[in-house]
């Protein structure tokens, strides 16, 4: 995912979510995006182990935004990733909704205040590595 792409839709977003820029860092680089984001997809998940666009996906991201404390994602900022991830399909299995919600999150601090081309500790600036192959290894190693 090119980050660059997205940079005109969530400008808005990033700038409204300044003040949560680097605690958002933390929480992404320690790999608690992703530890949070898996207990709220269990709890989402009927058992099918998916999760459906556009209501239950944006029930996750919504919930996750809220614990995390940052002004929310809507629709229209989740729906290109959305399709990104789900290339035709109509739901997201599990590693595909903690794809999304991280590379939205990514998203957003590469196009908010205080950005610079240098790396910010999340990989090379401005991608996410192929599509579908986001690492999951936390900074203390870890895999969620």
């Amino acid at each position: 995912i090119q980050f660059s792409e997205f940079t005109p839709l969530l400008q808005p977003l990033a700038v409204a979510n300044a003040e949560h820029r680097e605690r958002m860092l933390k929480t992404i680089s320690s790999c608690q995006l992703l530890k949070d984001g898996l207990q709220t997809f269990q709890h989402f998940d009927s058992g099918s182990g998916y999760l459906a666009w556009p209501t239950e996906i944006m029930r996750f991201v919504l919930e996750i935004f809220h614990q995390e404390g940052y002004v929310p994602a809507s629709q229209e900022h989740v729906a290109p990733f959305f399709k990104k991830f789900a290339q035709g399909k109509t739901k997201l299995n599990t590693s595909e909704c903690l794809c999304l919600i991280d590379a939205v999150c990514r998203a957003i601090l590469h196009c908010g205040p205080g950005h610079s081309d240098r790396s910010d500790g999340l990989g090379t600036p401005g991608t996410l590595g192929t599509l579908g192959t986001v690492s999951t290894t936390c900074s203390d190693g870890q895999v969620p």
